[in-house]
């Protein structure tokens, strides 16, 4: 049975929820495998960073659609390389 439409989602089934899950994980892997995220942790470990981090997207979140999900994985993605880069 299809999940409910949410807030302008289109309704989808648990197999189209899974491959979306798939995605989303993938794409928040991806990004921590760069030097930038890597960095923003040593920063983050040695205590370096403001109190304003980026937090990392929730991938299983069905509330989020596809839009909404990219444009928080851009700002994620966006606000882990400022904060490996500051300071430097």
């Amino acid at each position: 049975m299809p999940a409910s439409s949410q807030a302008g989602i289109p309704e989808a089934t648990e197999e189209d929820w899974e491959r979306r899950k798939e995605t989303r994980m993938l794409s928040v892997k991806i990004r921590k495998e760069t030097p930038e995220y890597r960095l923003y942790l040593e920063k983050k470990l040695r205590k370096e960073l403001q109190a304003d981090e980026p937090l990392t997207p929730d991938p299983i979140d069905r509330t989020l659609s596809k839009r909404k999900w990219k444009h928080l994985l851009q700002q994620w993605s966006e606000g882990f390389k400022m904060c490996s880069f500051e300071r430097e």
